[in-house]
Protein backbone atom coordinates (compact mmCIF):
# COMPACT_ATOMS: atom_id res chain seq x y z
CA UNK A 1 0.00 0.00 0.00
CA UNK A 2 1.26 3.43 -0.90
CA UNK A 3 2.16 5.96 1.81
CA UNK A 4 0.86 9.43 0.85
CA UNK A 5 2.57 12.68 1.82
CA UNK A 6 0.90 15.85 3.10
CA UNK A 7 1.52 17.51 -0.29
CA UNK A 8 -0.18 14.64 -2.14
CA UNK A 9 -3.18 14.82 0.20
CA UNK A 10 -3.37 18.57 -0.42
CA UNK A 11 -3.63 17.87 -4.18
CA UNK A 12 -6.24 15.14 -3.63
CA UNK A 13 -8.37 17.54 -1.56
CA UNK A 14 -8.01 20.33 -4.13
CA UNK A 15 -9.28 17.98 -6.86
CA UNK A 16 -12.38 16.90 -4.90
CA UNK A 17 -15.65 18.21 -6.26
CA UNK A 18 -19.19 16.96 -6.83
CA UNK A 19 -18.42 15.63 -10.29
CA UNK A 20 -15.60 13.26 -9.30
CA UNK A 21 -16.84 11.71 -6.08
CA UNK A 22 -18.99 8.70 -5.44
CA UNK A 23 -19.65 6.38 -2.50
CA UNK A 24 -16.39 4.55 -3.04
CA UNK A 25 -14.33 7.71 -3.33
CA UNK A 26 -15.62 9.81 -0.43
CA UNK A 27 -17.27 7.75 2.25
CA UNK A 28 -17.83 7.80 5.96
CA UNK A 29 -17.92 5.13 8.62
CA UNK A 30 -20.49 4.11 11.23
CA UNK A 31 -18.32 5.87 13.79
CA UNK A 32 -18.53 9.12 11.84
CA UNK A 33 -22.30 8.88 11.56
CA UNK A 34 -22.69 8.18 15.28
CA UNK A 35 -20.16 10.71 16.57
CA UNK A 36 -21.29 13.43 14.20
CA UNK A 37 -24.90 13.01 15.30
CA UNK A 38 -23.70 13.26 18.90
CA UNK A 39 -21.21 16.13 18.44
CA UNK A 40 -21.90 18.30 15.41
CA UNK A 41 -25.19 17.22 13.85
CA UNK A 42 -24.21 18.80 10.53
CA UNK A 43 -22.98 16.45 7.79
CA UNK A 44 -23.30 19.26 5.25
CA UNK A 45 -20.60 21.18 7.11
CA UNK A 46 -18.21 18.22 6.75
CA UNK A 47 -18.86 17.67 3.06
CA UNK A 48 -18.92 21.41 2.25
CA UNK A 49 -15.61 21.81 4.03
CA UNK A 50 -13.96 18.93 2.16
CA UNK A 51 -15.38 19.92 -1.22
CA UNK A 52 -15.42 23.71 -1.20
CA UNK A 53 -13.47 25.25 1.69
CA UNK A 54 -9.76 25.91 1.89
CA UNK A 55 -8.22 24.01 4.76
CA UNK A 56 -5.99 25.87 7.21
CA UNK A 57 -3.77 22.91 8.02
CA UNK A 58 -2.93 19.27 7.40
CA UNK A 59 -1.13 16.95 9.80
CA UNK A 60 -0.10 13.39 9.05
CA UNK A 61 -1.26 11.42 12.06
CA UNK A 62 -0.50 7.88 10.93
CA UNK A 63 0.14 5.78 7.84
CA UNK A 64 -2.26 7.31 5.26
CA UNK A 65 -4.26 9.04 8.00
CA UNK A 66 -4.41 12.81 8.03
CA UNK A 67 -5.98 15.45 10.24
CA UNK A 68 -7.45 18.28 8.15
CA UNK A 69 -8.25 21.59 9.87
CA UNK A 70 -10.94 24.03 8.69
CA UNK A 71 -12.05 27.24 10.35
CA UNK A 72 -15.54 26.71 11.72
CA UNK A 73 -17.91 29.12 9.95
CA UNK A 74 -20.16 29.72 12.98
CA UNK A 75 -17.90 29.15 15.97
CA UNK A 76 -15.00 31.55 15.47
CA UNK A 77 -12.98 30.13 18.38
CA UNK A 78 -13.16 26.57 16.98
CA UNK A 79 -11.67 24.58 14.13
CA UNK A 80 -13.46 21.70 12.47
CA UNK A 81 -11.05 18.75 12.42
CA UNK A 82 -11.73 16.01 9.91
CA UNK A 83 -9.57 12.90 10.16
CA UNK A 84 -9.37 11.10 6.83
CA UNK A 85 -7.70 8.01 5.42
CA UNK A 86 -6.49 7.72 1.84
CA UNK A 87 -6.56 4.39 -0.02
CA UNK A 88 -4.47 3.25 -3.00
CA UNK A 89 -7.06 4.62 -5.44
CA UNK A 90 -6.75 8.07 -3.84
CA UNK A 91 -10.17 7.56 -2.29
CA UNK A 92 -10.96 9.56 0.83
CA UNK A 93 -12.51 7.84 3.85
CA UNK A 94 -13.75 10.05 6.68
CA UNK A 95 -12.60 8.45 9.92
CA UNK A 96 -13.87 10.94 12.50
CA UNK A 97 -14.71 14.60 13.00
CA UNK A 98 -14.58 16.88 16.02
CA UNK A 99 -14.23 20.50 17.05
CA UNK A 100 -10.99 21.78 18.50
CA UNK A 101 -10.04 25.12 20.03
CA UNK A 102 -8.48 27.35 17.41
CA UNK A 103 -5.83 28.38 19.98
CA UNK A 104 -4.28 24.95 19.58
CA UNK A 105 -3.47 25.77 15.95
CA UNK A 106 -3.02 29.56 16.11
CA UNK A 107 -0.50 30.80 18.62
CA UNK A 108 -0.30 34.39 19.78
CA UNK A 109 3.00 35.63 21.08
CA UNK A 110 3.63 38.78 23.02
CA UNK A 111 6.81 40.62 22.15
Amino acid sequence: MRDYSVNEVDLILKNLDETNIDEDFLRDTKHVVYSNNYRNKDFNLIYDSLLYKQHVGILKSNYNSFKIFYEHPLKKSKDLCIVIGINDNRGVKIITTYLENKEKRVRTYER
